[in-house]
């Protein structure tokens, strides 16, 4: 299944199997990787200039009822490049923080809200400029609207999602 046509009907969801069915999409670009103040200062020079931004936050996972890790790593993406925040010996965002508080720059997710309120909660910030997909999606009458079902339907492609329980 290639990527849709701008008029074309959109399924309101894809079964698991037909999206097992499509073609792996990796990514292709370049990955850069930040873990101290001064190399997060020099990727911040190259996302300052961008006005689409993906976004999403990590924690280590957590295996029991209540359990919950703060924020460590912050995913900034280009259609190029992957930016790579490492947060454990950053003690605050910095010029980070212009980006994710500039309404200009349009940081997209899906379930947002919650990667939001997780990064606020180690590192205080005004968000603005966040756009949730799934919100998108569903009003254009889809109702599966993870990142997964949202990449099959949107783009023909499957993303693999085997290494999302990593420590």
């Amino acid at each position: 299944m290639p990527a849709r046509k701008h008029n074309e009907e959109l399924p309101e969801r894809l079964s698991k199997a037909e999206i097992n069915e499509l073609p792996l999409v990796r990514f292709q670009g370049a990955v850069r990787i930040a873990d101290d103040s001064k190399s997060v200062a020099r990727l911040v020079q190259r996302l300052k200039k961008q006005r689409v931004l993906g976004f999403d936050v990590e924690s280590k996972p957590t295996f029991r009822k209540g359990e919950s890790h703060p924020v460590a790593l912050l995913q900034l993406a280009t259609s190029n490049e992957a930016f790579l925040i490492q947060l454990q010996n950053i003690e605050n965002l910095g010029p980070v923080q212009e980006i994710l508080e500039n309404p200009g720059i349009g940081k997209t997710g899906v379930a947002i809200r919650d990667d939001v309120k997780k990064l606020f909660e180690k590192y205080p910030f005004n968000p603005e400029g966040f756009v949730e997909l799934s919100h998108w999606a569903s009003k254009l009458g889809i109702v599966t609207t993870g990142l997964r079902s949202l990449t099959a339907i949107f783009l023909g492609k499957r993303i693999s999602k085997g290494a999302q329980l990593s420590n």
